[in-house]
C-alpha cells in the first residue's frame, strides 16, 4: 500500500508540475526496498527510482531503472504495473513499446473492472500515438479517455485529455476546434500554476501561432512552459 501511495503521489506531482517533489518521493521509495521483493513491488520501486531523475535532468540515473520497470512488466498482468511500464517507455522515447503496454493496460482494466485506471492508460496511449504520428488514433484514444475521466470523476485527467485534444486539433490544422476546446477547458483549482493542462494549452496555441506565421509568439509560449534542466 505504501508503494502504491507513492505512485499516486508521483501522478499528482506530474499533473501539477511540481516536479521538485519527485526526488523526495524517490527517497521515500528507496527506503522501502527489501530483499526478495515480489516482482510487482520491484517493478514499482524501479519506476519510482527512474521517474524522478527525468525531471532533474539526470537521464543517466533514470535509464536503467526505467528499463527494468518495462522489462518486469512483461511478467505481470496488473493494470498499474502495465500503466507504469507504458509511461516508462514514453520517458525512454520508445513510443511503440508505450502503445503496446498501454493497450495491454486498457484491456486489463476492462477485464477486471478497474475503470478508474482507464483515463491515465488512455492518456499514455494517446501520447504514444501522437509521437508515432497516428493523429486520428490519438484523438480517438483521447476522446475515450476524456469520457472515462468524466465518468469516474477524475477532473485532472479530464482536463489533460481535453488539452491534448486541443494539441491534436492544432496539429491537424483545425484551429477553430482547438480554440473551442481551450475556451471550454476547466482546469481544477488545485492543479497549480505549471499544471499539465496549462502546459498542453500553451503547446496547442504555439502550434496555431506557428501555422499562422507567428514564430516569435510560438517560441514565447513554449519558452514559458519549458524547464531549463529537462526541457
Amino acid at each position: 500500500l505504501a508503494i502504491r501511495a507513492l505512485i499516486r503521489a508521483t501522478e499528482a506531482a506530474w499533473f501539477s508540475g511540481e516536479h521538485a517533489r519527485c526526488d523526495q518521493i524517490a527517497a521515500q521509495a528507496a527506503a522501502l526496498r527489501r530483499p526478495a521483493e515480489p516482482i510487482d513491488e520491484c517493478q514499482m520501486l524501479d519506476y519510482l527510482a527512474g521517474y524522478p531523475a527525468i525531471f532533474t535532468g539526470d537521464y543517466r540515473r533514470a535509464v536503467e531503472p526505467l528499463r527494468r520497470a518495462v522489462a518486469l512488466a512483461e511478467q505481470l498482468d496488473d493494470v498499474v504495473a502495465l500503466v507504469l511500464a507504458a509511461g516508462a517507455s514514453l520517458l525512454l522515447a520508445d513510443d511503440r513499446s508505450a502503445c503496446r503496454l498501454a493497450s495491454r493496460a486498457i484491456d486489463a482494466a476492462h477485464g477486471t473492472g478497474y475503470t478508474s485506471a482507464l483515463p491515465l492508460a488512455l492518456e499514455v496511449l494517446a501520447e504514444a500515438e501522437l509521437g508515432l504520428g497516428r493523429y486520428e488514433a490519438a484523438a480517438a484514444s483521447c476522446q475515450e479517455g476524456w469520457r472515462a475521466a468524466r465518468t469516474t470523476g477524475q477532473a485532472n485527467y479530464a482536463a489533460d485529455h481535453q488539452a491534448l485534444l486541443a494539441v491534436l486539433a492544432a496539429i491537424r490544422g483545425d484551429h477553430d476546434a482547438c480554440r473551442l476546446l481551450l475556451r471550454e477547458l476547466v482546469i481544477p483549482p488545485d492543479a497549480g500554476a505549471p499544471s499539465r493542462p496549462t502546459a498542453l494549452s500553451h503547446w496547442a496555441l504555439a502550434v496555431t501561432d506557428l501555422a499562422s506565421g507567428r514564430p516569435a509568439d510560438a517560441a514565447a509560449r513554449l519558452g514559458a512552459i519549458g524547464e531549463p534542466a529537462t526541457g
